[in-house]
């Protein structure tokens, strides 16, 4: 499209043409006069205008296509650089999205996990602090005194080995939690099966005749202090939870049902 708007441009310009005269001595002969004639042809540029145009402006022509086919490369390579940025741009923000859209279900997922095991873990502390605290004038307990008050209450404190389902199943898992609430947590399940341990012992060694008067005594108090101790920690890790996880409301539904 441009050689030909080029040329026809060319075409219109105002040039004079050289005259073309073919070149024999003067005193040359008619017949060889006519003949140098008939055998000179001028060169091609001579012939027309737009021939002798292009001709001596074929440098210049040449250099304007050369430069404006650089230009054009230029610009093509800038669009394709834009183009590229655009796309760079609009995957990278693709990307971005699909990153949060997981991120968002990795922490659904975990917050409903993190729920299920609070609540699961909140049934059963609740259960074996309401237990403990039924066993003992509703946790209201204080020191004792006398041989046979003291011999009497180790005799009545029921205890087992230590039984809990749901915290050994998910023991693996507890981190998935807040760290104060899996802390509250692990720690509430060590002081309670250290009281079990110890409360056995206690009365292994209150059935033994031979351990009477002050010692009695100490040992049933070192089993009050145990299961206050337990009751305590109990509570404090059932605050935790309901606070963190508004679990009262749905513990209270679940008593009434």
């Amino acid at each position: 499209m441009l050689t030909a708007i080029t040329t026809v441009v060319i075409y219109y310009f105002q040039t004079d043409l050289p005259t073309w005269l073919p070149a024999h001595p003067i005193e040359s002969s008619h017949d060889a006069r006519e003949i140098a004639e008939a055998l000179s042809t001028p060169p091609t540029h001579l012939s027309s205008v737009m021939r002798f145009n292009l001709y001596h402006w074929q440098t210049l022509i040449a250099g304007f296509f050369a430069f404006f086919g650089g230009l054009s490369a230029l610009v093509a390579a800038y669009m394709g650089a834009q183009a590229l940025r655009e796309q760079t741009a609009s995957s990278q923000r693709l990307a971005q999205r699909e990153i949060i859209r997981q991120r968002g279900i990795r922490n659904h997922d975990r917050n409903q996990k993190e729920r299920q095991f609070a609540a699961a873990i909140y049934c059963e502390i609740s259960d074996l602090v309401n237990s403990m605290k039924a066993a003992h004038n509703g946790g209201n307990i204080a020191i004792i005194e006398g041989e046979i008050s003291c011999r009497a209450f180790i005799d009545n404190v029921k205890t087992q080995e230590e039984i809990h389902p749901i915290f050994d199943a998910i023991r693996a898992d507890i981190g998935i939690m807040p760290v104060n609430i899996s802390t509250n947590v692990i720690r509430f399940y060590s002081k309670e099966r250290w009281m079990v341990r110890r409360i056995l012992e206690i009365k292994s060694d209150a059935s033994r005749s031979l351990v009477t008067g002050p010692r009695i005594i100490e040992l049933a108090n070192e089993m009050v202090y145990r299961i206050g101790e337990v009751l305590e920690s109990g509570d404090i890790t059932l605050s935790a939870l309901e606070a963190k996880f508004h679990l009262e409301s749905e513990t209270s539904v679940q008593q009434v049902a």
